[in-house]
């Protein structure tokens, strides 16, 4: 059966893209717990990532309209919504709040969302996405060409999202400036574990909205996979990033 407002071959497209999505996601999270030596790991970290958000939040975003019964969105290639991670996220969650009153457990739903909003360690990921996908994947290329953005560059960005995730843990933050090496290893594993938490939060959050029904039935089905394949699981409660932590 098509999804509604596609056809047969349009529905097939959603899936693969879903999958798509879902692996990149799932790359990512690999990456970044084996090549913990690599020098550049950040750019694949950043860019598998970077894709996998922009895919399954355009994804989201295409879903809310056929939901709504518009047509699926001719616009993605706009301004407005190229690699605009942060934008397609803040919309695609307006969407979800509107949709919660006909789900089966609204509450479930604010209160994930609400652990989440309040969060700034998960807030630092679509941030990050979004910085990487708009410039900071040319950055030296366009250096190369004599032209260096203004952004920071992949490196800096890298180390801004390791401080935004690390600032609230006094522990952590004295362990990295250790000077016995077998100390600092141990506190860049952990920093790497904080990383992973708040990105699985935020994709547990989008996936569980899926799930929930906020978009409509059609996600449903393409939610569980894409959250199994990223999380290892498809859990019926509430992650926080606290709780993720705790469970590494």
């Amino acid at each position: 059966m098509p999804f509604k407002g596609l056809t047969v071959a349009q529905s097939m497209v959603l899936l693969q893209e879903a999958d798509e999505a879902a692996y990149l996601a799932a790359s990512g999270l690999h990456v970044l717990g084996t090549q913990r030596r690599a020098p550049e790991r950040h750019a694949a970290v950043l860019t598998l990532w970077s894709i996998a958000a922009e895919k399954m939040l355009k994804l989201a975003r295409g879903l809310v309209a056929l939901d709504e019964g518009e047509p699926w969105p001719n616009n993605f290639g706009a301004k407005r919504y190229r690699h605009a991670i942060l934008t397609l996220d803040s919309e695609v969650r307006e969407a979800y709040v509107r949709g919660e009153v006909r789900t089966a457990a609204p509450g479930f739903l604010q209160g994930l969302r609400a652990q989440v909003d309040g969060s700034e360690e998960v807030a630092a990921i679509p941030r990050a996405c979004d910085r990487w996908g708009r410039a900071g994947r040319f950055s030296r290329l366009d250096q190369l060409a004599g032209k260096p953005q203004r952004e920071p560059s992949a490196q800096e960005q890298w180390e801004e999202l390791e401080c935004d995730l690390v600032l609230g843990d006094s522990e952590l933050l004295a362990a990295l400036g250790a000077s016995d090496q077998d100390d600092f290893n141990a506190s860049m594993a952990r920093l790497d574990i904080y990383i992973t938490s708040a990105f699985k939060v935020w994709w547990h959050l989008h996936c569980r909205s899926w799930i929930q029904g906020a978009i409509g039935a059609d996600a449903k089905g393409l939610a569980f996979p894409m959250e199994q394949t990223v999380l290892g699981t498809n859990s019926t409660t509430r992650m926080t990033f606290r709780d993720s932590l705790r469970s590494r």
